[in-house]
């Protein structure tokens, strides 16, 4: 059976796909002249679902969920602006 890839916003990757192409772009971030604004975007685009996938755990506590993953998505944009793979050895560990 054929994993999910990335199609525009509504196919998801698989998370071991997601996993693979995370360590891929956080790879070239280190490369002289790589596109660094465009590498986050992307690292951004493609653990949306990580994103979301947090704030479904606080469901149900007084907050609208909307808030929730809002909340959420501005911890992943910090979290792909700051890790530092030299310091934290997992993005997704760092990112949650």
């Amino acid at each position: 059976m054929a994993q999910p890839r990335t199609i525009g916003m509504s196919e998801p990757l698989s998370r071991t796909s997601r996993v693979a192409e995370t360590a891929r772009l956080l790879s070239e971030l280190s490369r002289d002249g790589a596109d660094v604004a465009a590498i986050q975007d992307e690292l951004i685009r493609i653990n949306m679902v990580v994103a979301r996938e947090v704030a479904r755990r606080y469901r149900g506590r007084g907050l609208s969920a909307d808030d929730l993953e809002q909340v959420a998505y501005v911890g992943l944009c910090k979290a792909v602006r700051h890790y530092d793979a030299e310091k934290a050895t997992d993005f997704h560990s760092y990112a949650v």
